[in-house]
């Protein structure tokens, strides 16, 4: 019985082990899935920034052509930036139209 009962802890010790290997290498698996979806939503909000700032110097470019007032301006560039982010648009910019 004391040779089945040292196989019995050896097998139990190499379970345990690969277990623990399991569960550190599924915790680094979540890590580096959330740290990629981040860098994803990072990207994506670089991009409309960029996009955003392309398009406010293009309207201030053309409204200089034209010789708007200020307060046309202002209203142009609040309407480029905030319609170019979708969570804005329905909330703010009605807003800034009244």
């Amino acid at each position: 019985m004391t040779i089945f009962d040292s196989v019995k802890g050896t097998v139990n010790a190499a379970v345990d082990t690969i277990s623990a290997v399991t569960q550190t290498i599924v915790e680094k698996n979540r890590t580096n899935a959330k740290l990629n979806r981040l860098r994803l939503v990072m990207k994506s909000e670089s991009e409309l920034m960029n996009r955003a700032y392309i398009a406010l110097g293009k309207t201030y470019y053309d409204s200089e052509k034209r010789q708007e007032s200020v307060t046309e301006k202002l209203l142009t560039v609040r309407m480029i930036f905030f319609m170019g982010h979708p969570n804005h648009t329905s909330t703010i910019l009605p807003k800034l139209l009244t």
